[in-house]
């Protein structure tokens, strides 16, 4: 039936230096609103971030309590790296999922990359999303964070049409007959490396009516965001 599950955590992220990314984690409604946090590995062992240790710009950390995801965006990535993205438990263990950073320089090819990690459409319309990449054609899928994956060239996620063009290297992925409730975090993979994007499905507007469909959006450097319960950021020098 060309379907298959998906992984609840990105493990493998390529990114060029200089560039920002976005990674989102799925956790369990119990820990809606425990402490979550972004940690580096670094010589066998757990580090908090820190100038010396993030190799970034600046980290925000957005905690959607709703939809049980908390997202980590870094900006200025400038080396690889292992991260963390981790839920505080007190007297336990914390939980974790841990994800490889690649961060490329120059103008090598990056293994797989979007043009925009946001994307949105309207209800009962389309979004097209080009995913570039190295490697097999037909080892892209598109997936559902946390649900399905579509690995032929058409199917259906949660009653949204998927239909996936292959080309040597920029796969073409259409969703259409979107619903509200198709807002959410995908991503593209091929094989052992995935790019999330997030959709948002806005609800259509009529000719008579204002044009107020951002107003609960945040809007930063010319790009669109969810709003979250929760966010803090952490600025390096």
């Amino acid at each position: 039936v060309g379907l298959s599950l998906s992984r609840e955590s990105v493990t493998l992220v390529s990114v060029r230096r200089g560039q920002s990314v976005i990674i989102p984690y799925l956790y369990h409604q119990k820990y809606a609103f425990s402490c979550k946090y972004l940690s580096v590995w670094q010589s066998s062992d757990y580090v908090a971030l820190s100038d010396q240790s993030c190799h970034c710009k600046s980290v925000l950390i957005s905690d959607d309590t709703k939809g049980h995801i908390f997202t980590v965006r870094m900006d200025n990535v400038q080396e690889s790296g292992y991260y963390w993205c981790a839920i505080h438990i007190p007297s336990a263990f914390d939980k974790r999922a841990g994800f490889f950073l690649d961060v490329t320089a120059g103008e090598t090819i990056l293994q797989l990359h979007v043009n925009s990690q946001n994307v949105t459409g309207s209800e009962n319309g389309s979004v097209t999303i080009s995913c570039y990449h190295r490697g097999r054609q037909y080892g892209v899928k598109w997936c559902k964070f946390g649900g399905q994956c579509i690995t032929r060239a058409s199917g259906r996620l949660d009653g949204a049409s998927v239909e996936i063009r292959y080309g040597l290297r920029n796969t073409t992925v259409s969703m259409s007959r979107l619903k509200k409730e198709h807002t959410g975090w995908y991503w593209c993979s091929t094989e052992e490396l995935q790019m999330p994007v997030h959709i948002t499905v806005q609800q259509k507007k009529s000719r008579e009516s204002p044009d107020t469909a951002e107003s609960d959006q945040i809007s930063a450097s010319g790009k669109t965001f969810q709003p979250f319960d929760q966010k803090y950021i952490l600025k390096f020098n």
